[in-house]
């Protein structure tokens, strides 16, 4: 299906037609002009959007030209949208800063942890924690990502090298990483807690 006729995005919100749909991270209203989009049903009909925005100065649009679906990122908040559907079929993401649409139309998503990576059948896949809280230099080369992390717990310095392969999706270096390696005593429940040091076990002799 061709993009032009599944969105347009508008730089405000229509001062007259049907009452725009807000769409937000918890399903509650949102009353204040955010990233709005309008859609195009597959039966004609449209229908205007009136996305949350997040914390970061990221607000685009992307297709995937397969599909009838459409990524949203306002403000850093990532919603996937199916056209003919006024809720999100999933929300990802809070401060993405960096995004782009590879040759395969997946969408790849970077935000201060990690990436996400919306590929071109709509299927969403997020990366195990790459940064410890942000980056700089990115580039992106072939299917190659790549860059500094900030690592506040290195003495010797504060960013560390890291790659990552969109299709292989394997994760090289990162600040995140490299202190978990070099901090066996660490013990993570999930890839977004900050790390607690292990407590020693005793055993007692009778």
């Amino acid at each position: 299906m061709n993009s032009d006729y599944k969105f347009q995005k508008l730089d405000f919100l229509p001062p007259y037609g049907p009452m725009y749909i807000p769409v937000t991270r918890d399903g509650e209203g949102y009353y204040r002009e955010g990233f709005v989009v309008k859609f195009y049903r597959n039966n004609g009909q449209s229908w205007v959007a009136n996305f949350e925005p997040g914390h970061s100065k990221l607000s685009k649009v992307y297709d995937l030209p397969e599909t009838n679906f459409v990524v949203i990122i306002a403000g850093g908040i990532g919603y996937l949208m199916h056209i003919d559907h006024e809720k999100p079929n999933a929300i990802f993401g809070d401060s993405i800063d960096d995004a782009f649409q590879a040759p395969d139309h997946s969408v790849i998503c970077i935000d201060q942890i990690g990436v996400t990576i919306i590929d071109k059948n709509a299927e969403i896949w997020t990366s195990e924690r790459i940064f410890w809280d942000g980056y700089k230099d990115l580039k992106v080369q072939n299917d190659i990502i790549s860059g500094l992390s900030y690592d506040p717990t290195n003495e010797l310095t504060e960013w560390t090298a890291f790659s990552f392969n969109i299709t292989t999706r394997e994760i090289t270096g990162g600040s995140f990483k490299n202190m978990v390696l070099n901090n066996p005593n660490l013990e993570m429940k999930n890839k977004d807690e900050v790390p607690a040091k292990k407590k020693p076990k005793w055993k007692f002799w009778k």
